[in-house]
Parts: C-alpha cells; structure tokens; sequence
C-alpha cells in the first residue's frame, strides 16, 4: 500500500469519527444503550485493538452493525484498514459484510480502494458481494482500475466481475484507469498498466461513456501528459467528439493543462475546432480563467475574438465569471473589448449579470460606458437586476447609472427583479425612489 493511499483512508475514517457525537445504529433499537459504548466500537477498531473490541463485543453483541455520524460501521473502518484479525472477530458477532456506508460503499468498495488483496479474498470468501454497487454507481473493479490495481482488477474478473460494468454516468473501467484517482497521485505506470490489461481483454480504447466521451477525454481532464501520450500511442483518437461534439483539446483548455494542449495540436487537433454551440478551445479557456491555456491556444493560432454561435467572444465569458486576469491578458493582446453578442450585449453586461464587481471597475477603466444598450434597450443595471446583485446595482448607481433606465419596450430594472423574484434588490431599488412602472401600481 502507497504512502498517500494510507494517509487518504486514515483522514477519511478520522473525520467520520471525529463527528461521533451523534452516533446511531440502523440494527439497535435499544435506548440503555450508551453513545460512549457505540462510540469506543469505532475507535477500538480503528486502533486494531482486538482485546478491547472482544471484551466490548462480549457485554453488547448488539453494536456491532452501530453507526457512527459518517454511516460507518466497525466492518467499514476494519476493511479499510485491512486488519483481518478485526474483520473476523466482527464476522463472528455478526458484522454485516455488505453493508453500505453513507456514499454507498461496502467493505469490499474501501478495502480495494486501499488496494488491499489479502482484505478482499477474505471478504469474497465470507460472503461479501463482487459487485456491489456505490451511490456513483461504481463496483470495486471501477476502483481497481482507476488506482492501476490489476492483480485485483484481474481477480475480481475471475470472481464474476464485468471489466465493461457501466456507472451511473456511463463510465467503465477503461474511462476510470484513464482519468485515475483524485486522492493523491496516482503514478501514470499504474494507469498505464490497467488500460493495457484492459486492452488485452478486448476492451477498446475508444469506449464511449453516456455522454460520448472517450477515455482521451477523461485523461485530458486529469492533465496527466505520459497518459495522454499512451493513449494517442495506442490508436486514441484527438479528434474524438463526445455528444455534443466536445473534444479532448476543449477539456484540455478547460482545466489550463497547456502541455496537452500542445501535445494534442503535435498530434492532429486544431485550436479551432468547434462544439455544437460553436465554442472553440479558447472560449473553454476564458470561461475558466485559465491564462496559460489561452496563451498557448493564441500562440497556436486561436483567434482571441472569436465568437461562437451566439456572438459570445473569450471576453463575454472571462467578465461573465470575474476572471480578471485572464481579462487583463485579452485586452493586453488585443481583444476587442466592445465585442457585442448576437444581443448585442458588451461584456459589460455579461458582468454586471455575473455580480463581477471588480471586472465592471476594469471594463471602465477601459473606457467601456456603464450605461451602453444592446439590441433590446437593456443596459448592465438591467443585467444586474436580472442576475440578482445589489452590489452590482449600487456600484453602476454610484457611475451614473439610472435606475429607472427604461429599454425599448419600458421594463425598468425594477421590473426585471421583480420577474426574477429577487426581492432584495426590489427593496433596494425602492430605497433610493425607483419608479413602479403603471402596470404594478
């Protein structure tokens, strides 16, 4: 067992345990028991303290399915730790080896999620399920796979386990050796190892999840390049579109990993490929203030005012979710700061709807006008009433907006809010003599 394998499952029984205070069982019904009592079950055997657990278990056989805070019963915290010794003694008492904790995971789910062989043939050889399911939808092989354990991955598939079980997103193993584990690093040989093992039972590499999307796909999300490199080694496709013709370089734009950007274009993909609302890699990028990515796509040949199918340019969305450096960037490198959408809304307006205070004190810096109309008469105070900031109101208030800036056909900010049910500002609006328009009076 790794190092950050460990640390990860001790933290995780930590917390649970930490919250014991109210402590349940779903087996007990019996109120002389004492929380102490349940309480001291949980820690015992997180200690591995078999004496202690056996004198416990011996004057109440009863708390032996107890509930701590975090749904875990002892059987969970002792298959997590691997301590066969408890596992039996609990077995013996009693212990439910299926039961589910809060996400849905029963022993065998936290002792292959530690990678721990001996600890799950003892609990197949006692009744454990193979493939039980957790509240993701994910069997034990799933976790095999994501963590490169093969040995086990191969045994559970022996026991009836099926390397195509699908998630409840669609995923199967193939997606989850691909993507690999959140909870440390998990070393790319690892991952490598169960896609290979995976290859070789005639699963194939361009398996689609439910929304179509391919292990490339996944593993561009991760940013680990050596597996991106291995899949595109191994016939991955860098074009492959997921349903809604998604790429791998708009996932790779999305979470800034600039390597694989690269690494993508080297082998066949362009920074122009569109999705079905007509967003290129940059849009991704810009959505998500990723300054690094939007550079490398720039310096690829991406056009830093690109719309898509709506009029939306990288600036609409930087100043929609305040990512203010990558608005600095765009402006510093000649993005049209005035760029109007197919609404003819600036990206003033994107950002007094996105509550981005400080994006409207930069825009005019800029010089844009806090009171610029699109196509419909709506100025950003109207924006700002339909996106639900005060803070935004009172910001255009105090740059001479006017609150009771009518468009073309005479919806008030105060209107907006009203349709859109934030009271809040309606209050605020009233506060400082906006007008009721004569339909409300």
């Amino acid at each position: 067992m790794t190092s950050w394998t460990y640390t990860c499952t001790i933290l995780t029984i930590a917390i649970a345990l930490s919250s014991a205070n109210t402590l349940r069982s779903q087996e007990i019904h019996n109120d002389s028991v004492e929380e102490d009592t349940i309480t001291s079950i949980h820690s015992v055997t997180l200690q591995g303290n078999i004496t202690e657990l056996q004198q416990i278990l011996e004057h109440n056989n009863l708390i032996v399915n107890a509930l701590n805070s975090g749904s875990q019963m002892p059987i969970h915290i002792a298959s997590a730790m691997g301590t066969i010794e408890i596992m039996q003694l609990l077995k013996e008492y009693g212990a439910n080896i299926n039961a589910k904790n809060a996400v849905g995971k029963c022993p065998i789910h936290l002792a292959t999620d530690k990678g721990d062989m001996a600890a799950i043939q003892w609990l197949i050889q006692h009744g454990a399920q193979v493939n039980p399911r957790d509240h993701k939808g994910q069997e034990p092989i799933h976790s095999a796979s994501a963590r490169g354990y093969v040995d086990i991955m191969r045994y559970l598939k022996g026991r009836g386990a099926s390397i195509r079980s699908r998630d409840s997103k669609g995923k199967q193993p193939m997606h989850l050796a691909a993507r690999g584990y959140k909870c440390g690093t998990i070393r790319a040989e690892n991952q490598i190892a169960s896609m290979k093992w995976l290859l070789q039972q005639n699963v194939p590499i361009s398996v689609q999840d439910t929304l179509g999307r391919q292990p490339i796909h996944h593993s561009t999300k991760s940013g680990n390049v050596p597996i991106v490199q291995w899949l595109l080694g191994h016939d991955a496709d860098p074009l492959a579109r997921d349903c809604r013709k998604i790429q791998p370089i708009h996932i790779a734009a999305q979470y800034g990993h600039a390597a694989i950007i690269t690494l993508l274009i080297d082998n066949g993909s362009t920074v122009t490929i569109r999705n079905d609302i007509g967003e290129e890699p940059i849009h991704y990028a810009a959505k998500n203030g990723r300054v690094g990515a939007i550079e490398t796509l720039a310096k690829c040949g991406a056009d830093i005012n690109i719309q898509d199918s709506r009029g939306v340019a990288p600036i609409h969305l930087a100043a929609r979710f305040g990512h203010i450096k990558a608005m600095q960037w765009l402006e510093k490198h000649g993005a049209n700061m005035s760029a109007k959408d197919q609404n003819s809304a600036q990206a003033i307006h994107w950002a007094a709807y996105g509550g981005q205070v400080e994006i409207l004190q930069l825009l005019i810096d800029y010089g844009t006008d806090p009171c610029t109309t699109e196509i419909n008469g709506f100025q950003p105070i109207h924006s700002a009433a339909q996106g639900g900031s005060v803070k935004v109101l009172r910001f255009l208030d105090k740059h001479g907006a006017n609150i009771n800036a009518p468009s073309n056909d005479n919806t008030q900010p105060i209107d907006i809010a009203r349709t859109m049910g934030h009271f809040e500002i309606v209050d605020w609006l009233l506060e400082q003599d906006a007008r009721i328009s004569k339909d409300e009076l």
